[in-house]
Protein backbone atom coordinates (compact mmCIF):
# COMPACT_ATOMS: atom_id res chain seq x y z
CA UNK A 1 0.00 0.00 0.00
CA UNK A 2 2.77 2.53 0.86
CA UNK A 3 4.65 1.52 -2.15
CA UNK A 4 1.67 2.58 -4.60
CA UNK A 5 1.48 5.58 -2.48
CA UNK A 6 4.73 6.60 -3.09
CA UNK A 7 4.52 5.63 -6.65
CA UNK A 8 1.37 7.82 -7.60
CA UNK A 9 3.08 10.73 -5.44
CA UNK A 10 6.32 9.87 -8.16
CA UNK A 11 3.55 9.78 -10.36
CA UNK A 12 1.99 13.53 -9.31
CA UNK A 13 5.68 15.09 -9.27
CA UNK A 14 6.33 13.79 -13.03
CA UNK A 15 3.15 15.14 -14.04
CA UNK A 16 3.49 18.51 -12.70
CA UNK A 17 6.83 18.77 -13.53
CA UNK A 18 5.95 18.27 -17.09
CA UNK A 19 3.18 20.37 -17.15
CA UNK A 20 5.62 23.17 -16.12
CA UNK A 21 8.46 22.16 -18.10
CA UNK A 22 8.57 25.44 -20.19
CA UNK A 23 8.85 27.26 -17.02
CA UNK A 24 11.66 25.33 -15.76
CA UNK A 25 13.77 25.75 -18.65
CA UNK A 26 13.05 29.25 -18.79
CA UNK A 27 14.03 29.87 -15.15
CA UNK A 28 17.16 27.49 -16.10
CA UNK A 29 17.94 29.17 -19.52
CA UNK A 30 17.91 33.05 -17.33
CA UNK A 31 21.02 31.64 -15.01
CA UNK A 32 22.77 30.36 -18.06
CA UNK A 33 22.25 32.96 -19.45
CA UNK A 34 23.29 35.20 -16.87
CA UNK A 35 26.27 33.65 -15.96
CA UNK A 36 27.68 33.58 -19.48
CA UNK A 37 26.91 37.29 -19.90
CA UNK A 38 29.00 37.92 -16.53
CA UNK A 39 32.23 35.75 -17.98
CA UNK A 40 32.44 37.85 -21.03
CA UNK A 41 31.77 40.94 -19.25
CA UNK A 42 34.69 40.14 -16.58
CA UNK A 43 38.32 40.81 -17.13
CA UNK A 44 40.10 37.32 -17.70
CA UNK A 45 43.26 36.97 -15.59
CA UNK A 46 45.86 34.39 -15.85
CA UNK A 47 47.93 32.60 -13.16
CA UNK A 48 51.03 31.35 -13.66
CA UNK A 49 52.85 28.62 -10.86
CA UNK A 50 56.40 27.71 -10.19
CA UNK A 51 57.86 25.57 -7.51
CA UNK A 52 60.24 26.51 -5.12
CA UNK A 53 62.37 23.96 -2.84
CA UNK A 54 63.00 25.90 0.55
CA UNK A 55 66.12 24.81 2.35
CA UNK A 56 67.69 25.52 5.78
CA UNK A 57 68.51 29.28 6.41
CA UNK A 58 71.84 29.98 6.50
CA UNK A 59 71.32 31.71 9.67
CA UNK A 60 70.13 28.65 11.51
CA UNK A 61 73.89 27.18 10.48
CA UNK A 62 75.70 29.99 12.96
CA UNK A 63 73.13 28.64 15.61
CA UNK A 64 74.28 25.28 14.98
CA UNK A 65 77.66 26.66 15.21
CA UNK A 66 77.44 27.69 18.71
CA UNK A 67 75.48 25.12 19.98
CA UNK A 68 75.82 22.20 17.55
CA UNK A 69 72.96 19.69 19.62
CA UNK A 70 70.45 22.28 18.11
CA UNK A 71 67.76 21.18 15.65
CA UNK A 72 68.51 23.29 12.75
CA UNK A 73 67.09 21.23 9.68
CA UNK A 74 63.42 21.88 10.37
CA UNK A 75 62.10 24.81 7.86
CA UNK A 76 59.86 27.25 8.86
CA UNK A 77 57.35 26.98 5.63
CA UNK A 78 54.84 29.43 7.02
CA UNK A 79 57.43 32.32 7.79
CA UNK A 80 59.32 31.94 4.57
CA UNK A 81 55.74 31.98 2.71
CA UNK A 82 55.30 35.35 4.68
CA UNK A 83 58.90 36.46 3.75
CA UNK A 84 57.62 35.04 -0.37
CA UNK A 85 53.73 37.13 -0.23
CA UNK A 86 55.83 40.26 1.84
CA UNK A 87 55.97 43.95 0.58
CA UNK A 88 59.68 43.48 0.22
CA UNK A 89 60.04 40.66 -2.00
CA UNK A 90 57.37 42.49 -4.18
CA UNK A 91 59.06 45.66 -4.93
CA UNK A 92 62.08 43.79 -5.61
CA UNK A 93 59.86 41.97 -8.20
CA UNK A 94 58.86 45.31 -9.40
CA UNK A 95 62.45 46.58 -9.95
CA UNK A 96 62.96 43.40 -12.02
CA UNK A 97 60.36 43.15 -14.35
CA UNK A 98 58.45 46.95 -13.75
CA UNK A 99 55.47 45.35 -11.63
CA UNK A 100 54.30 43.22 -8.88
CA UNK A 101 51.49 41.72 -10.14
CA UNK A 102 49.68 39.95 -7.27
CA UNK A 103 51.27 37.24 -5.97
CA UNK A 104 50.15 33.75 -3.03
CA UNK A 105 52.42 31.44 -1.94
CA UNK A 106 50.71 27.32 -0.56
CA UNK A 107 52.82 24.62 0.99
CA UNK A 108 52.72 21.25 -0.89
CA UNK A 109 51.49 19.02 2.11
CA UNK A 110 53.75 18.47 4.76
CA UNK A 111 57.11 18.96 2.24
CA UNK A 112 59.33 22.09 2.13
CA UNK A 113 58.02 22.43 -1.40
CA UNK A 114 56.54 25.45 -1.67
CA UNK A 115 54.08 26.77 -5.19
CA UNK A 116 54.29 30.72 -5.51
CA UNK A 117 51.49 31.36 -8.12
CA UNK A 118 51.23 35.43 -9.63
CA UNK A 119 48.12 36.56 -11.38
CA UNK A 120 48.10 39.00 -14.05
CA UNK A 121 45.85 40.08 -17.30
CA UNK A 122 48.85 39.17 -19.31
CA UNK A 123 49.72 35.63 -19.43
CA UNK A 124 53.21 36.40 -20.15
CA UNK A 125 53.51 38.98 -17.37
CA UNK A 126 52.39 36.46 -14.68
CA UNK A 127 54.78 33.80 -15.96
CA UNK A 128 57.88 36.12 -15.37
CA UNK A 129 56.18 37.68 -12.34
CA UNK A 130 56.07 33.92 -10.64
CA UNK A 131 59.62 33.27 -11.50
CA UNK A 132 60.69 36.86 -10.40
CA UNK A 133 58.95 36.22 -6.98
CA UNK A 134 61.38 33.00 -6.56
CA UNK A 135 64.35 34.88 -7.89
CA UNK A 136 63.66 37.70 -6.21
CA UNK A 137 62.92 35.48 -2.53
CA UNK A 138 66.00 34.19 -3.15
CA UNK A 139 68.33 37.23 -3.45
CA UNK A 140 66.24 38.47 -0.65
CA UNK A 141 67.75 35.29 1.81
CA UNK A 142 71.04 35.45 0.55
CA UNK A 143 71.50 39.44 1.57
CA UNK A 144 69.86 38.55 4.77
CA UNK A 145 72.07 35.35 5.08
CA UNK A 146 75.34 37.90 4.29
CA UNK A 147 74.28 40.20 6.55
CA UNK A 148 73.80 37.44 9.61
CA UNK A 149 77.36 36.18 8.74
CA UNK A 150 78.83 39.25 8.64
CA UNK A 151 77.47 39.96 11.84
CA UNK A 152 78.73 36.25 12.96
CA UNK A 153 81.82 37.23 12.08
CA UNK A 154 82.42 41.09 13.47
CA UNK A 155 80.75 38.83 17.00
CA UNK A 156 83.55 36.14 16.57
CA UNK A 157 86.62 38.30 15.89
CA UNK A 158 85.25 40.23 19.05
CA UNK A 159 85.17 37.66 21.26
CA UNK A 160 88.34 36.20 20.38
CA UNK A 161 90.07 39.17 21.00
CA UNK A 162 88.94 39.30 24.42
CA UNK A 163 90.16 35.38 25.06
CA UNK A 164 93.27 36.53 23.67
CA UNK A 165 94.15 39.48 26.10
CA UNK A 166 92.65 36.89 28.83
CA UNK A 167 95.08 34.19 27.52
CA UNK A 168 98.13 37.33 27.63
CA UNK A 169 97.62 38.24 31.11
CA UNK A 170 96.87 34.90 31.76
CA UNK A 171 100.54 33.79 30.59
CA UNK A 172 101.80 36.85 32.59
CA UNK A 173 100.63 35.54 36.08
CA UNK A 174 101.94 32.37 35.16
CA UNK A 175 105.11 33.58 34.86
CA UNK A 176 105.47 35.33 37.88
CA UNK A 177 104.78 33.27 40.17
CA UNK A 178 107.19 31.80 42.49
CA UNK A 179 108.11 28.23 42.56
CA UNK A 180 106.82 28.51 46.20
CA UNK A 181 102.91 28.37 45.09
CA UNK A 182 102.79 25.66 43.43
CA UNK A 183 98.73 25.18 44.01
CA UNK A 184 98.40 29.00 42.46
CA UNK A 185 100.46 28.04 39.14
CA UNK A 186 98.46 25.15 38.83
CA UNK A 187 95.48 27.06 39.44
CA UNK A 188 96.27 29.68 36.42
CA UNK A 189 98.02 27.25 34.05
CA UNK A 190 94.20 25.04 34.14
CA UNK A 191 92.52 28.52 33.14
CA UNK A 192 94.97 29.47 30.63
CA UNK A 193 94.46 25.91 29.21
CA UNK A 194 90.59 26.43 29.26
CA UNK A 195 91.47 30.13 27.16
CA UNK A 196 93.58 27.95 24.62
CA UNK A 197 90.76 25.36 23.77
CA UNK A 198 88.09 28.38 23.61
CA UNK A 199 90.14 30.79 21.59
CA UNK A 200 90.66 27.47 19.55
CA UNK A 201 87.08 26.86 18.83
CA UNK A 202 86.31 30.71 18.11
CA UNK A 203 89.31 30.50 15.52
CA UNK A 204 87.46 27.54 13.67
CA UNK A 205 84.05 28.87 14.00
CA UNK A 206 85.34 31.94 12.59
CA UNK A 207 87.35 30.51 10.05
CA UNK A 208 83.87 28.76 9.00
CA UNK A 209 81.81 31.86 9.18
CA UNK A 210 84.52 33.39 6.82
CA UNK A 211 83.99 30.46 4.40
CA UNK A 212 80.55 30.67 4.28
CA UNK A 213 80.74 34.38 3.98
CA UNK A 214 82.96 34.22 0.86
CA UNK A 215 80.93 31.32 -0.82
CA UNK A 216 78.11 33.41 -3.05
CA UNK A 217 76.67 30.15 -4.40
CA UNK A 218 74.62 28.90 -0.81
CA UNK A 219 71.21 29.57 -1.38
CA UNK A 220 68.06 29.40 1.08
CA UNK A 221 66.27 27.60 -1.71
CA UNK A 222 66.11 26.37 -5.13
CA UNK A 223 63.65 26.69 -8.07
CA UNK A 224 62.68 23.57 -8.94
CA UNK A 225 60.08 24.25 -11.55
CA UNK A 226 59.95 27.27 -13.44
CA UNK A 227 56.19 28.72 -13.91
CA UNK A 228 55.28 27.70 -17.58
CA UNK A 229 53.39 30.13 -19.81
CA UNK A 230 49.52 29.88 -18.96
CA UNK A 231 47.04 29.62 -22.03
CA UNK A 232 43.95 29.29 -20.15
CA UNK A 233 42.53 32.27 -18.12
CA UNK A 234 42.01 31.01 -13.95
CA UNK A 235 39.03 33.78 -13.92
CA UNK A 236 36.28 33.66 -14.62
CA UNK A 237 36.10 30.01 -15.14
CA UNK A 238 33.22 29.79 -18.14
CA UNK A 239 33.22 26.05 -18.48
CA UNK A 240 32.55 25.55 -14.27
CA UNK A 241 30.56 28.47 -13.81
CA UNK A 242 28.00 27.49 -17.21
CA UNK A 243 27.76 24.34 -15.19
CA UNK A 244 26.86 25.40 -11.95
CA UNK A 245 24.27 27.44 -13.29
CA UNK A 246 22.95 24.68 -14.96
CA UNK A 247 22.10 22.65 -12.10
CA UNK A 248 21.37 25.76 -9.79
CA UNK A 249 18.85 26.54 -12.41
CA UNK A 250 17.27 23.55 -12.66
CA UNK A 251 16.99 23.38 -9.11
CA UNK A 252 15.63 26.49 -8.79
CA UNK A 253 13.31 25.77 -11.63
CA UNK A 254 11.81 22.70 -9.80
CA UNK A 255 11.19 24.90 -6.62
CA UNK A 256 9.70 27.33 -8.90
CA UNK A 257 7.11 25.06 -10.76
CA UNK A 258 6.22 23.62 -7.91
CA UNK A 259 5.14 26.78 -5.82
CA UNK A 260 3.25 28.27 -8.82
CA UNK A 261 1.69 24.60 -9.18
CA UNK A 262 0.55 24.98 -5.49
CA UNK A 263 -0.73 28.10 -5.73
CA UNK A 264 -2.99 27.15 -8.91
CA UNK A 265 -4.11 24.10 -6.91
CA UNK A 266 -4.93 26.49 -3.93
CA UNK A 267 -6.78 29.57 -6.66
CA UNK A 268 -8.55 26.83 -8.27
CA UNK A 269 -10.15 25.26 -4.37
CA UNK A 270 -11.02 28.50 -3.38
CA UNK A 271 -13.01 29.16 -6.54
CA UNK A 272 -14.77 25.96 -6.26
CA UNK A 273 -15.61 26.67 -2.36
CA UNK A 274 -17.12 30.20 -3.89
CA UNK A 275 -19.32 28.03 -6.08
CA UNK A 276 -20.13 26.01 -3.51
CA UNK A 277 -20.99 28.97 -1.12
CA UNK A 278 -22.89 31.30 -3.53
CA UNK A 279 -25.13 27.94 -4.57
CA UNK A 280 -26.11 27.35 -0.80
CA UNK A 281 -27.34 30.88 -0.01
CA UNK A 282 -29.63 30.96 -3.26
CA UNK A 283 -31.37 28.15 -2.54
CA UNK A 284 -31.61 29.07 1.28
CA UNK A 285 -33.67 32.21 0.49
CA UNK A 286 -37.06 32.82 1.11
CA UNK A 287 -38.37 31.96 -2.42
CA UNK A 288 -36.87 28.43 -3.49
CA UNK A 289 -36.40 28.15 -7.27
CA UNK A 290 -36.41 24.26 -8.18
CA UNK A 291 -36.35 23.03 -11.92
CA UNK A 292 -37.34 26.58 -12.80
CA UNK A 293 -40.92 26.16 -10.88
CA UNK A 294 -41.34 29.34 -8.29
CA UNK A 295 -42.37 27.84 -5.02
CA UNK A 296 -43.68 30.74 -2.96
CA UNK A 297 -44.81 29.77 0.75
CA UNK A 298 -47.54 32.09 2.17
CA UNK A 299 -46.86 33.95 4.81
CA UNK A 300 -48.54 32.92 8.69
CA UNK A 301 -51.97 34.84 8.95
CA UNK A 302 -52.56 35.22 12.64
CA UNK A 303 -56.03 33.69 14.07
CA UNK A 304 -56.48 35.75 17.28
CA UNK A 305 -59.50 38.04 16.59
CA UNK A 306 -58.35 41.43 16.39
CA UNK A 307 -60.09 44.11 18.75
CA UNK A 308 -62.72 45.67 15.55
CA UNK A 309 -63.71 42.11 15.54
CA UNK A 310 -64.67 41.83 19.09
CA UNK A 311 -66.32 45.11 19.03
CA UNK A 312 -68.61 44.43 15.85
CA UNK A 313 -69.09 41.27 18.00
CA UNK A 314 -70.36 42.48 21.10
CA UNK A 315 -72.38 45.48 19.19
CA UNK A 316 -74.22 42.72 17.02
CA UNK A 317 -77.07 42.38 19.43
CA UNK A 318 -77.84 45.88 20.03
CA UNK A 319 -77.68 46.46 16.23
CA UNK A 320 -80.11 44.30 15.42
CA UNK A 321 -82.76 45.66 17.92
Amino acid sequence: MEQRTEQAGLLEYSRILWARRWLIVSVTGVAVIGVLLYCLATTKTYQATAKLLISPALPATLLQANAPAANTGVVDVPTNIQVIESSTVANMVAKEIGSSPSVSATQIGLTDVVEVSATSTDPKLAQRAANAYVTSYLQFERQMTSSALSKGVAALQQRLASIQTAIGSVTQEVSGVNASQPGVEAELAAVQSALQVEESTLENQLASYSALLSNQSIESGQLITAAPLPTKPSSPKTVEYTLLALIGGLIVGVGVALIVQAVSESSQSRRRAGVRGNGSDHYGGGGRHSAGVAVVHPSPVSTAPSDDTLQVTLAGPEAGH
